[in-house]
């Protein structure tokens, strides 16, 4: 199922990323993080760091290995995100094994909290969700048998304001700024 679910987000990521571009000197819209934050992210599946190093770049950190990513801002909503996503254009070098990197981060805007709930728990199982008071989303697989690293981040709003009670998973998503917060 996990191999599945990892084929199927990538095919998908592939598949619209030219069209979905942002052309050269495009605004950057709905990005979740800003200069000097940083996500920090704990599930059943590790630990991993996503920070801001550029209006489209992130450096990753994953298993104490990292990477800076070139992420690609889209120009028209797919699946009715804009946000920046990579389609696994880069890889994390970790020694002998070195794995493909598959990013998505954006907002997501809800009508209902009922809505914003049942797309919390699509793939939960396989992402491992886990959110914080604030409305952070993300979730991350390693997928051993690809040589590739899924990670989702999203900031969910509901009446344009952020989402501050959705549950918790077994995990956290915690966010810091340079300035310490």
């Amino acid at each position: 199922m996990k191999l599945l679910y990892s084929i199927i987000t990538s095919l998908s990521m592939l598949i619209n990323s030219c069209s979905n571009a942002m052309p050269a000197g495009g605004k950057v819209e709905e990005n979740v993080i800003s200069s000097g934050e940083s996500i920090i992210i704990k599930n059943k599946n590790g630990e991993i760091s996503y920070s801001y190093s550029g209006e489209t770049k992130r450096r990753i950190i994953v298993d104490g290995n990292s990477n800076e990513i070139e992420m690609i801002a889209r120009s028209k909503r797919f699946r009715g995100k804009l946000g920046l996503y990579n389609p696994g254009e880069r890889w994390l070098s970790s020694g002998a094994d070195d794995a493909r990197i598959v990013v998505v981060e954006g907002e997501m805007h809800f009508d209902t909290m009922k809505d914003a709930l049942a797309y919390l728990k699509q793939g939960s199982e396989i992402m491992d969700w886990q959110s914080n008071d604030q409305g952070y989303v993300g979730g991350f697989l390693k997928s051993p048998e690809r040589n590739q690293i899924n990670i989702t981040i999203y900031r969910y709003y509901l009446d344009g304001k952020p989402i501050t009670t959705l549950p918790r998973g077994g995990g956290s998503v915690r966010v810091s700024s340079a300035a310490g917060s």
